[in-house]
């Protein structure tokens, strides 16, 4: 058993996989990986709340694997390397299409993409968890998303 665990961040847009990536993670042994345990982290602002969490995992006794697989972790790469350099990051990512009619099937009321007022789509937790577009349709904003997701990360990739 190593001193600190090594800590692993799982990524991807959402509704690719990174659930069943936590459990998978989670079955190593010695390992505590989560799935978006940290919850609604917002996409810009978070900070506090993000070093907070790779504190606790990066410092979990008795653990060689530790982490959390989360969406909205993209935005703070770069922090949370400043913090651990040694962390891990594995990224999922699933047909553009598929993506996109995935989330329209599971946020059928709700469009945490674009900005809005709660007239139309009603507002919910995960909103602030999601860059906004300026477009009006709910499947546009979802694939700029992806689009822009995927951007970032492969910027990211050494």
């Amino acid at each position: 058993m190593q001193e600190f665990p090594q800590l692993v961040i799982g990524l991807g847009t959402g509704r690719c996989g990174t659930q069943s990536l936590a459990v998978l993670l989670n079955h190593q042994s010695g390992a505590r990986v989560t799935h978006e345990r940290y919850g609604a982290i917002a996409w810009q602002g978070d900070e506090q709340r993000v070093a907070a969490f790779v504190h606790l995992c990066a410092t979990a006794p008795g653990l060689d694997l530790a982490g959390d697989v989360g969406f909205y972790y993209l935005p703070y790469v770069e922090q949370i390397l400043e913090l651990v350099a040694s962390t891990r990051f594995v990224c999922l990512k699933r047909d553009r299409q598929a993506t996109v009619h995935s989330y329209l099937t599971k946020t059928r009321h709700k469009n945490h993409w674009i900005q809005h007022d709660g007239s139309e789509w009603r507002f919910d937790a995960w909103d602030r968890c999601y860059p906004k577009y300026a477009v009006t349709d709910k499947a546009e904003a979802i694939g700029m998303y992806w689009d822009e997701y995927y951007s970032r990360a492969a910027a990211l990739e050494s």
